[in-house]
């Protein structure tokens, strides 16, 4: 587990405390969502043999034709035909799952990884009084940089969290 950090008279303001607990809220969703919907993903490939489509090989953007699309991030590579009902099968899988979004086109991890996304800008836009650091300046220093911004502001955040729903 990681350290916190505690800066001796630090006292996060209300929307530092509110932010970072949705960041960990918005962490917890994901974490959540991730095993069910990539499990019924790879369920839907594994029982279909989806096969790569020749429009995408002639387009150039795949070497081997008539491969099996194993990877839930390669269904790009399937024909309009078999992506629609690959997508029509994650939506079945979806609803068994309990799962809900807002308009069933909706993929739940997408939504999910959408709000982390979200609650991570809204994490940086409340520290930068205090930081001096801006969303776009810690991006454009590199992904890596912006991770350990984020994961440093919230080791410094955690202790003032409130946990409860």
């Amino acid at each position: 587990m990681p350290k916190t950090i505690r800066i001796p008279d630090f006292e996060p303001t209300n929307d530092m405390k509110s932010a970072a607990r949705a960041v960990f809220f918005a962490m917890a969703y994901v974490e959540t969502i991730r095993p069910i919907v990539k499990k019924y993903q790879h369920d839907i490939l594994k029982k279909y043999k989806f096969r790569t489509s020749n429009e995408k090989i002639e387009s150039g953007r795949r070497l081997f034709p008539d491969e099996i699309v194993t990877d839930r991030e390669h269904v790009y590579m399937l024909s309009r035909d078999d992506f629609n009902f690959y997508l029509e099968e994650c939506r079945v899988a979806q609803k068994e799952a309990g799962l809900k979004t807002d308009s069933p086109d909706h993929c739940p991890l997408l939504v999910a990884e959408s709000i982390l996304t979200d609650a991570r800008t809204i994490l940086c836009e409340a520290m930068e009084p205090f930081t001096k650091v801006n969303k776009h300046l810690v991006l454009c220093s590199g992904l890596d940089n912006y991770r350990k911004y984020i994961d440093l502001s919230l080791k410094l955040l955690a202790p003032f969290v409130d946990a409860k729903i």
